[in-house]
């Protein structure tokens, strides 16, 4: 279902995330800058990316369309450069409490406004980081929500994405899916994939 429409959609999207725009106001620096101490500045400069990043992944699907059809417009020169990130700043506490310093692992849920491409860049940045991520995908379609089909068909927005293994399996101990993702820092589970327990 909807796979024409989910597949122009990736597609369409995984090419904004490249465009000369979005890579701009992306990588702008942020205004006021005060850090003095270079772990420090590249700590500031890593979550202005992310609050960005996040930003742009809480859009719904129609305005999310709307902003890439606006930016290609601009691209052409045929009407003016859109504000991609503006008010993203709000949300530099919210990520700052989610992103300590130290390497975390993220178990990373999917929008149902889908959009793979922008999780997987999103994702690339945790990694990048030093963070685990977790992706849990769909295991059957549902409307734009991403699915593990997806993973195969959808374009990379970024080079350096891992490798990542898709586990399928349909009941996990804790103690295999922590071996897993020892191996891997990336592991893609479906959502049908539950937990094993033995309660007695």
């Amino acid at each position: 279902p909807w796979l024409n429409e989910r597949t122009f959609y990736n597609e369409t999207l995984a090419a904004f995330l490249r465009s000369r725009l979005l890579l701009e106001a992306l990588e702008r620096l942020p205004a006021e800058l005060t850090e003095t101490g270079i772990p420090a500045l590249r700590r500031r400069l890593d979550l202005a990316e992310l609050t960005r990043l996040f930003h742009l992944a809480g859009r719904s699907h129609d305005t999310m369309t709307r902003l890439m059809h606006d930016c290609a417009a601009a691209e052409n020169g045929n009407a003016p450069v859109p504000d991609i990130f503006s008010g993203a700043e709000a949300f530099t506490g919210q990520v700052r409490e989610l992103l300590p310093e130290a390497p975390r692992t993220f178990l990373y849920i999917c929008a149902m406004e889908g959009g793979l491409a922008l999780d997987l860049r999103i994702i690339s940045t945790l990694l990048r980081l030093g963070h685990r991520v977790i992706l849990a995908l769909k295991e059957s379609p549902i409307y734009y929500a991403p699915t593990i089909w997806d993973m195969d068909h959808t374009p990379q927005p970024v080079d350096n994405l891992p490798e990542s293994p898709i586990f399928k399996a349909p009941a996990a101990s804790k103690n295999e899916l922590l071996r897993r993702l020892r191996e891997n820092r990336l592991l893609v589970i479906s959502d049908g994939t539950g937990e094993r327990l033995n309660l007695y």
